[in-house]
C-alpha cells in the first residue's frame, strides 16, 4: 500500500496568554506537518498548529508514534490504515497490509527492476525476475523462460495443447507441429500430411510400397514412377514402375525391346521411329535385288510331236549340278505350250494348249525333274506355235480367254497365276498358284523371286507365232500376245531370253528368238572377244542341251557382273515434310553389277511436327543406273506423340 502524504493548510495563531503576553510554545516556529520529525506524534505537542494534537493530527496518520509494535519489529501492529513504508520506498510493507515484500530495502517494492539471477526479488512477485502473470517463471524478456509472461497458462511447466495457438510450454515450435518435424500440420494450413509421425513430412524420401506417403506427395505408395499405374506386384497393372514411359496404354515404341504398354510384347515397325527434332544416321545396302546372284530358270518346252527327244533329254538336275559354281541359289520352273486350240492352230481334242504351267519356280528339284518326265507330246496343228504367247503367261500371269466369253474351259483357255477382279474371268477361278510349294515367290505367271534374275529359257524346233509379225491368231482376252507384249513383260521383269534352237535342220525359230533378246539386252560375249554383243540362242542337239543351257545361264551371270554404269545414285522422290536431309555418298561411279549391293548412309531429321497422336508418313527412295531406276523401296517414318 502506498502511503499519501496529506499537507493541511492553516491559519496558524500564536498562543497567547489571558493577558495577551507569549508563551514558550507560540514562541517556537510552526512544523511544516505533525509528524514531520520523529517523536513529534507522541510528544503531546501541537507542532504545526493546526489544534490537533499527536496522533489526533492527520499528519501522524501511520506513524510508529501512533500504532502499537506489539512484535517489536520497529512497525506498528497496524490499525487498518494506510501501512507502514519503513524504507520511504512509497509502497508499504506487507505486514501494515502493504504489498512491499522487502520494507528494509527501497529498492525492493512492486513494479522494481527485477534483474533474473541475483537471488532477490525485488518487484516483490514471489521470484527471481519478471513473473508478470505470477505462473512461477520469469519473462523471457527479463531473462527468464516464460514465452508469455501475461498468460499464466504459458510457460516451460505447461504441457503442450496442439493447434489451439498458444505456445503453452514456451518450446519455441509451432503449435501446429505435434510430430516436431518441422512441418505443421496440412489441416491448419501445413504440409504435413501426417502430425501424428515425425518420419512422415515432405522432406522425407519416400520408402516405396510400405503403404505410407511417406513425402506427402498425395500419390500412390505403390506408383514409384509417378505415371499413375500401381505396380502389377501389388495389385495395379503397371509392368514396370521404374519407368514412368510405361503403362497399359502408353505409346510403345517399336524394336526397342520395351514393352512399354504392358500388352506382353514389344511393338516392331518394318520402317523407322523419328522424334519430332530428332537427328538420325541410317545405312542402307542397296542393289540386291537388281542382282543378287539368285536366279529363277523357267524352261518352256514346246511339246509337239516332234519334240519328245528333247523334252526327255533335258535334265534339271544335271543342270542345277553344274551351275553350283555360278551361284548357290537357283530355283526352276517348267512350263509347256503347243499352240491355241483354234483352227488348223492346234486342237484341243489331242491336247493341245497355248500355255501350261507344269511346275512353278521351286528349290525343290525333285518336283521340277518330276514334272518334266511326265510330260506328253501333243499334236501342235500347223507348223507355227504358241511360243509368244507361252512366254507372255510365263512372264505376267496374265491368263487368257479364248472366245472371251468370260467363263473358263480347261480344254481352251488358261487360267491366271493369282486369281484377280480384273483377270479374263472377274475373278471367279482359282490361279495356279500354289502357296505350299517350297521356294519361289509370287510374281508374274511362274512365282518369280523379286531379288532373282528371271531366265527364260525358250526350247522348240517352230517359229514362234507372233501377231506384231503378222502371225493369225484367236483374238481372245485380253489379248493375242506378240513379241512387243513380251519384250515390255521381259524389261519390266528384267529378264534375260535364251533360245534353244532343237530344228537342227532348217533352224526355223532363230531369227524371233534372236529378236526377242536383242530386244531385252539379252547380250553375252559367247565368242570370248570382251564385248556384250551376243544373244544367248543356239541351235542344239538332245545330247548337248543341258550343257548348252549351262554355258548360257554361266555367260549370263558373267555378263550381269561385268556390266559398267557410270554412275548410280540414291535419291529420296517422295519426301513430302524433308525429313531426308543428306545421302552419303550422293553417288557411286563406274560400277558394275559384280560391285553390288552398294551401302548408302541417310541422314534423318525430325521436321514433321509432334502432336497427340502417332504421326506417319512414307518417304519413296530410288536407286537409279545411268538415269533409269533400277531399284526403288518405301520407309515407313513414324513420329511418336507428345
Amino acid at each position: 500500500m502506498r502511503l499519501n502524504r496529506v499537507i493541511l493548510a492553516g491559519l496558524f495563531t500564536l498562543g497567547c496568554t489571558d493577558d495577551g503576553e507569549k508563551t514558550d510554545e507560540t514562541a517556537a516556529s510552526a512544523a511544516a506537518y505533525e509528524g514531520d520529525a520523529p517523536g513529534e506524534c507522541s510528544d503531546g505537542a501541537d507542532n504545526d498548529r493546526n489544534g490537533a494534537y499527536d496522533c489526533d493530527d492527520p499528519g501522524c496518520a501511520g506513524s510508529p508514534d501512533c500504532d502499537g509494535d506489539g512484535d517489536g519489529d520497529g512497525d506498528g501492529d497496524g490499525d487498518g490504515g494506510d501501512g507502514t513504508d519503513a524504507d520511504g520506498d512509497g509502497f508499504a510493507s506487507e505486514a501494515s497490509g502493504g504489498d512491499d515484500c522487502n520494507d528494509n530495502d527501497s529498492d525492493v517494492y512492486p513494479g522494481a527492476a527485477d534483474p533474473l539471477g541475483d537471488g532477490a526479488d525485488q518487484n516483490c512477485d514471489g521470484s527471481d525476475g519478471v513473473d508478470a502473470d505470477g505462473d512461477g517463471w520469469p519473462s523471457e524478456a527479463g531473462g527468464g523462460q516464460d514465452c508469455d509472461d501475461t498468460n499464466a497458462g504459458a510457460n516451460p511447466g505447461m504441457g503442450e495443447t496442439w493447434y489451439d495457438g498458444v505456445d503453452a510450454d514456451c518450446s519455441g515450435g509451432s503449435d501446429f507441429d505435434a510430430d516436431l518435424d518441422g512441418h505443421d500440420y496440412d489441416v491448419y494450413g501445413g504440409d504435413d500430411c501426417d502430425d501424428t509421425d515425425a518420419d512422415v513430412n515432405p522432406s522425407q524420401g519416400e520408402v516405396w510400397y510400405d503403404g505410407m506417403d511417406a513425402d506427402c506427395a498425395g500419390d500412390s505408395d505403390f506408383d514409384a514412377d509417378a505415371d499413375g499405374h500401381d505396380a502389377e506386384e501389388w495389385g495395379g497393372d503397371d509392368c514396370d514402375d521404374t519407368d514412368p514411359l510405361t503403362y497399359p496404354a502408353a505409346y510403345d515404341r517399336p524394336d526397342d525391346e520395351v514393352d512399354q504398354d504392358c500388352n506382353g510384347d514389344d511393338r516392331t515397325l518394318e520402317g523407322l521411329v523419328l522424334d519430332e527434332g530428332a537427328t538420325l544416321s541410317e545405312s542402307y545396302t542397296l542393289g540386291s535385288t537388281f542382282f543378287s546372284g539368285a536366279l529363277d530358270v523357267v524352261f518352256l518346252m514346246d511339246t509337239t510331236g516332234t519334240m519328245s527327244g528333247t523334252i526327255s533329254a533335258l535334265s534339271v538336275a544335271t543342270v542345277d549340278s553344274d551351275l553350283i559354281t555360278v551361284t548357290s541359289d537357283v530355283n526352276y520352273g517348267y512350263a509347256t505350250f503347243d499352240d491355241y486350240p483354234y483352227g488348223s492352230f492346234g486342237y484341243a481334242s489331242t491336247g493341245d494348249t497355248a500355255f501350261s504351267l507344269r511346275q512353278q519356280l521351286t528349290d525343290s528339284l525333285s518336283l521340277v525333274q518330276t514334272a518334266t518326265v511326265t510330260t506328253a507330246v501333243h499334236y501342235g496343228g500347223d507348223a507355227t506355235e504358241s511360243g509368244m504367247e507361252a512366254l507372255y503367261q510365263a512372264l505376267v500371269g496374265a491368263g487368257y480367254d479364248l472366245n472371251c466369253d468370260r467363263l473358263y474351259s480347261s480344254q481352251y483357255d488358261i487360267l491366271p497365276f493369282i486369281e484377280d477382279p480384273s483377270d479374263p474371268f472377274a475373278g471367279s477361278e482359282v490361279g495356279t498358284y500354289d502357296s505350299t510349294t517350297p521356294g519361289g515367290g509370287d510374281l508374274g505367271g511362274m512365282g518369280f523371286r523379286g531379288h532373282a534374275t528371271p531366265i527364260m529359257v525358250v526350247i522348240t524346233d517352230a517359229t514362234l507365232r507372233d501377231p506384231d509379225m503378222g502371225d493369225p491368231t484367236p483374238g481372245g482376252c485380253p489379248l493375242d500376245a506378240g513379241s512387243n507384249a513380251v519384250i515390255s513383260a521381259a524389261n519390266d521383269m528384267g529378264a534375260w531370253i535364251v533360245g534353244m534352237d532343237a530344228d537342227t535342220t532348217a533352224s526355223s525359230p532363230n531369227s524371233r528368238l534372236h529378236y526377242l533378246a536383242e530386244q531385252t539386252g539379252s547380250y553375252i560375249d559367247s565368242d570370248g572377244d570382251g564385248a556384250l554383243d551376243d544373244t544367248p540362242v543356239w541351235v542344239v542337239s538332245d545330247s548337248d542341251l543341258n550343257g548348252q543351257v549351262v554355258e548360257a545361264i554361266e555367260l549370263i551371270e558373267e555378263a550381269e557382273r561385268s556390266t559398267e554404269y557410270r554412275q548410280v545414285r540414291l535419291e529420296a522422290v517422295v519426301d513430302d515434310y524433308g525429313l531426308v536431309t543428306d545421302i552419303t555418298p550422293a553417288s557411286y561411279s563406274a560400277v558394275t553389277k559384280g560391285d553390288l549391293p552398294l551401302d548408302f548412309d541417310v541422314e534423318w531429321t525430325g521436321n514433321l511436327t509432334a502432336s497427340t497422336d502417332i504421326q506417319t508418313t512414307t518417304v519413296r527412295f530410288e536407286l537409279s543406273a545411268d538415269g533409269v531406276a533400277i531399284e526403288s523401296f518405301d520407309v515407313l517414318v513414324e513420329v511418336p506423340p507428345l
